[in-house]
């Protein structure tokens, strides 16, 4: 999962550099897409990725071995979730993308501030000297994020579970029909044999 969540990032890097570019500068997406290559080619829309893909991947592991845990622990405190697993979900996914996201906030910062022209090491001093600097609403959006996610994985499992069981009940219910259809037939059948036996004799 970190592996994915660092290719993941690697490619999807080139748009977050010029959404972060385009707000910096308060320019269009073509102005943005020009000045960037001018800037540099196609390596300018790769600024931060290093940062990045250590971030995201360091994040989806966090997320990814807290989240367990953190279910066990809201059950235990709250009885009440284990009967409702959307919400369940959906609060464990909010607390621990919360933590991971501050938890990795640092490098963040690193790569946000490359990928908006800052110079690598002089980003890498300023996030050292404010490493939780936009900690608290990045960890607030992220939480959102991930409890929708875990959340609505949750929804949807549940949906796709209850569609399962109700095509299975639907198969098993023609197939019952069909065997009393066949025991139906059988019997008529020895009725008729019956009866034209007793007409023969």
């Amino acid at each position: 999962s970190m592996l994915a969540a660092g290719t993941g990032e690697f490619l999807a890097n080139p748009p977050v550099v010029i959404k972060n570019y385009q707000i910096t500068n308060n320019v269009g997406i073509i102005t943005a897409v020009e000045e960037l290559w001018a800037q540099g080619g196609p390596p300018r829309f790769f600024s931060g990725v290093g940062m990045g893909v250590v971030r995201k991947s360091l994040a989806n592991g966090v997320v990814l071995q807290t989240i367990g845990p953190t279910k066990s622990v809201l059950q235990a405190a709250w009885p009440q979730l284990q009967s409702n697993k959307v919400l369940l979900s959906f609060i464990a996914g909010s607390l621990t993308g919360s933590f991971a996201e501050v938890m990795t906030n640092p490098p963040d910062q690193v790569k946000t501030m490359t990928q908006a022209g800052v110079p690598f090491f002089d980003a890498v001093q300023l996030a050292a000297r404010h490493p939780f600097r936009g900690a608290g609403f990045a960890g607030l959006r992220k939480g959102i994020i991930r409890g929708i996610n875990w959340g609505g994985l949750a929804f949807f499992m549940h949906v796709f579970e209850w569609m399962y069981r109700k095509s299975i009940a639907v198969r098993t219910g023609r197939k019952r029909q069909i065997s009393w259809n066949r025991d139906e037939l059988e019997t008529q059948t020895q009725f008729v044999r019956s009866v034209s036996q007793q007409a023969e004799n």
